[in-house]
């Protein structure tokens, strides 16, 4: 647990919304006391690449100041082709030999050249083997890292952790959920561009993917075929999420958005259990994220993939809750895992 400047507001920039967290501690709980969704500027992103930290940089400035927040430390995510994330399993050795160790797993697995990457790793000791043990090994290319470090300069903030949304997601559900042990649980985020796959199993991260499949996909084959503008398509494909009347064949290219992220939550569990030589299963699959409320996807999911499939909601994880977030919980809680799975950070980790 940590206190007073110690910290951080933890902050998702996607390329359609940039959301903040920050947590306060005390000897009573945890209090969300400011939990924010700001439209992401044109021109900042191309698809789900970052080209403009200076203008992601400002609107971060502006809010923070609009709100009058005066916390400097912050905590920013990396997702997508930039980084990877691979489980090996390894005879355990001493720990000081450890890091050479995963360097030389690491020019065996990760498809980057080592001199262009940062690399760390996390070691799992949920392993059944005494003399084994289960390691993640994370790459993430260097100019990707000086990208979202330079959102940070420009924003004259204090980046004390820079995480993968990924594991923001599964700290975020670790608050709420525990450490659930013996069981199998599946998180799936849908951004916009994005999709993160995490698969836990009695609290440690056993797997992670990063979906090129997002939301946006839909909308823009709505554009596309239905010649409408973007926005008249996003609009429309929202109107459907909500229930409201919309044409037809609107719901032609949501099926077909869900039935293509289905498979691919499929292939992803798949490939899980196929690496398991227990016959793991998953005990449920957790939605979230902006596209999560694509209308008829929790069936399709549920469908394709024979599991039990529901929402999850961060928001529940809090013994308190400010009264100005409290009113549009239920409405912000598909946006708001990742950036309170990195605000639950402590300042200084690595």
């Amino acid at each position: 647990m940590f206190f007073g400047s110690k910290r951080l507001i933890g902050i998702d920039i996607g390329s359609r919304f940039i959301k903040f967290a920050e947590i306060d501690y005390s000897s009573k709980g945890s209090k969300l006391i400011h939990f924010l969704v700001v439209p992401t500027p044109e021109g900042s992103f191309v698809g789900a690449d970052l080209q403009n930290p200076e203008l992601i940089a400002s609107v971060i400035n502006g809010t923070l100041s609009g709100e009058k927040i005066k916390n400097k430390n912050v905590a920013f995510g990396l997702y997508g082709n930039s980084v990877m994330v691979k489980k090996i399993t390894m005879p355990r050795i001493d720990k000081k030999l450890l890091s050479q160790q995963i360097r030389w797993e690491a020019e065996q697995y990760i498809p980057f050249d080592l001199n262009q990457i940062n690399l760390s790793h996390h070691v799992n000791e949920n392993t059944s083997q005494t003399d084994m043990i289960n390691v993640l090994i994370i790459a993430a290319q260097i100019s990707s890292v000086a990208l979202i470090s330079s959102v940070a300069k420009a924003a004259a903030l204090n980046l004390q952790v820079l995480d993968l949304s990924a594991f923001a997601l599964a700290n975020s559900f670790e608050h709420v959920m525990g450490t659930q042990s013996g069981l199998n649980h599946m998180l799936v985020h849908v951004g916009a561009y994005t999709t993160h796959v995490v698969i836990m199993t009695s609290g440690d991260v056993e797997f992670v993917r990063d979906i090129s499949l997002g939301s946006h996909t839909c909308t823009l084959e709505i554009h596309k075929e239905m010649g409408l503008s973007v926005e008249e398509a996003e609009t429309l494909k929202l109107a459907a999420s909500r229930g409201e009347e919309v044409p037809e064949e609107i719901f032609k290219f949501i099926n077909q958005f869900n039935q293509s992220l289905a498979e691919e939550v499929k292939n992803s569990l798949e490939y899980f259990i196929a690496s398991q030589s227990d016959g793991s299963r998953i005990s449920q699959i957790h939605l979230s994220g902006g596209g999560a409320k694509m209308s008829g996807l929790v069936d399709r999911v549920g469908g394709v993939v024979d599991c039990p499939v529901s929402y999850f909601n961060p928001f529940t994880g809090f013994k308190f809750i400010s009264p100005n977030i409290q009113s549009s919980s239920e409405d912000i809680a598909y946006f708001s895992p990742i950036a309170l799975g990195l605000a639950l950070r402590k300042k200084g980790e690595v």
